[in-house]
């Protein structure tokens, strides 16, 4: 231990306990004398008030002058003390505050391929927010291992055949274990830090185009798993006339994707869902999103 924090411990633990003696006094004027600058520094943390009483006694060895100043001095003491638990407090209950009202938001896009989901999540990356930061995630909560990862691009996403109905169930219990777990170690620290986190995909695709997960399972089962999922607060369906979209990108056949469209879209209620018209510039896109997620922050407070 340093010889100030010596000092101002020792000084601290005489006068409360109202046994500061000669000796004592003189093993303290040692400690002050050997390093007088740091201990007058701690002197002023702990004694703002009367600090001059203290350094005064100190320089000039008069033990009965800070002997009888003792009063004075733990009361100053006490009132830096009050204030400093009052600040660990007040900032334990902001801490609080936020884990039960986190101020970050956690949006999600939902659509066929073409529909433009990157582009709108470029431009809101781009887009000066009301949060700290902004994190990207790809279907899961899972921090993507590559960085390549979000500009992959599926050609064919119905390449493989479906699983066998054990095996799909089996992946939808890990969906929901790695989903449910991912939410706790990647997703609730964010919202905490006031983060914008962007899906682009979620869960809730499986229950549109189901043979792009491979399941081959019951659509029953899935729905009833989505209750185990967690949900971020904004969904945007991005969809528009499947001829636009087709034009666009032909990775599924055109019906396939009339299907997705009108599937995608019986989603949207306007509350969590909201559909997103995209065959309009992404600059316009963008700005409908930010207004749905500046209302959505509004409805809290």
């Amino acid at each position: 231990m340093s010889s100030e924090k010596e000092f101002i411990n020792y000084l601290i633990k005489k006068l409360d306990k109202d046994d500061l003696t000669q000796d004592n006094f003189d093993h303290l004027r040692s400690l002050y004398l050997k390093s007088e600058n740091g201990c007058k520094k701690e002197i002023d943390r702990y004694f703002p008030s009367h600090h001059a009483i203290i350094n005064e006694a100190f320089l000039s060895g008069n033990f009965i002058e800070i002997s009888k100043s003792r009063d004075i001095l733990i009361s100053d003491f006490y009132s830096v003390k009050a204030t400093d638990i009052k600040r660990i407090f007040l900032n334990k209950l902001r801490t609080i505050k936020r884990i039960m009202n986190p101020t970050g938001l956690i949006i999600s896009f939902l659509g066929p391929d073409g529909s433009g989901k990157s582009t709108v999540i470029d431009g809101l990356l781009d887009t000066r927010l009301p949060f700290r930061r902004k994190d990207y995630f790809h279907l899961k909560p899972i921090k993507s291992k590559s960085s390549s990862d979000r500009n992959a691009v599926v050609t064919d996403p119905h390449r493989y055949p479906p699983y066998s109905k054990m095996k799909s169930y089996v992946k939808l219990l890990y969906f929901v274990y790695q989903y449910n777990f991912g939410w706790l170690k990647n997703i609730v620290p964010l919202k905490i830090k006031s983060s914008l986190v962007i899906f682009d995909r979620y869960f809730d695709d499986m229950l549109v185009d189901n043979r792009r997960y491979r399941y081959g399972g019951s659509l029953a089962m899935a729905k009833f798993a989505r209750i185990f999922i967690p949900k971020p607060d904004i969904y945007f369906i991005l969809t528009t006339d499947a001829k636009v979209i087709y034009e666009r990108k032909q990775e599924v056949p055109f019906e396939e994707l009339e299907r997705q469209i009108e599937s995608y879209e019986s989603i949207a209620d306007g509350k969590r869902y909201f559909h997103i018209d995209v065959n309009r510039s992404p600059e316009e896109i963008t700005k409908d999103v930010v207004t749905i997620m500046m209302e959505k922050m509004n409805e809290r407070y």
